[in-house]
């Protein structure tokens, strides 16, 4: 029987134990298919595939599928051997304003990445399509996993660390 949660005493960011299908559907997230092509991809159905995706996401505390595909990828939970396949190697030099908008992404939701690096939401989103335009990536997971497989961003940003939105709030 697989075990779906961490064990008490594992490390901060492992990632989580998967079953066969939800590794293939978080796989899938990670190649650029959103949950209605990893369905179609899958032979499943659309419920199907967005259930083992929230089942995932849960386990994780996110709310944000994209966030579960760069723990799980950086985590080494799912095969990471596809993700580039139609990405064209080596990748484009990236600036240092795209790598640390990426880097922020990889652990964060648009508007903690913003808070975290002082600079407007519009301009977080703008960048991470930018950086999706120049990988030709098909999905912000698609970009945040072809980063991470390819080491431009490091895993240990798909780490978790404490919520942005909780800096500074009094106990």
């Amino acid at each position: 029987m697989t075990t779906h949660s961490r064990e008490p005493g594992t490390p901060p960011g492992t990632a989580p134990t998967l079953s066969a299908d939800e590794r293939a559907a978080v796989t899938a997230l990670a190649t650029g298919h959103t949950i209605a092509g990893a369905a179609r991809l899958l032979g499943q159905n659309y419920p199907t595939v967005n259930n083992r995706v929230a089942r995932v996401n849960q386990r994780l505390g996110f709310h944000r599928t994209v966030l579960t595909v760069a723990r799980c990828v950086a985590g080494g939970a799912i095969d990471t051997t596809e993700i580039t396949r139609d990405v064209t190697l080596p990748l484009p030099e990236l600036s240092a304003e795209q790598l640390a908008v990426m880097t922020a992404l990889a652990g964060h939701d648009s508007a903690q990445a913003a808070d975290l690096l002082s600079i407007p939401e519009r301009k977080v989103k703008e960048t991470a399509r930018e950086v999706g335009r120049l990988l030709r990536t098909r999905t912000r997971g698609h970009t945040l996993a072809v980063l991470l497989t390819t080491g431009t961003i490091p895993a240990t940003a798909a780490l978790p660390r404490p919520s942005v939105a909780n800096a500074g709030v009094a106990a």
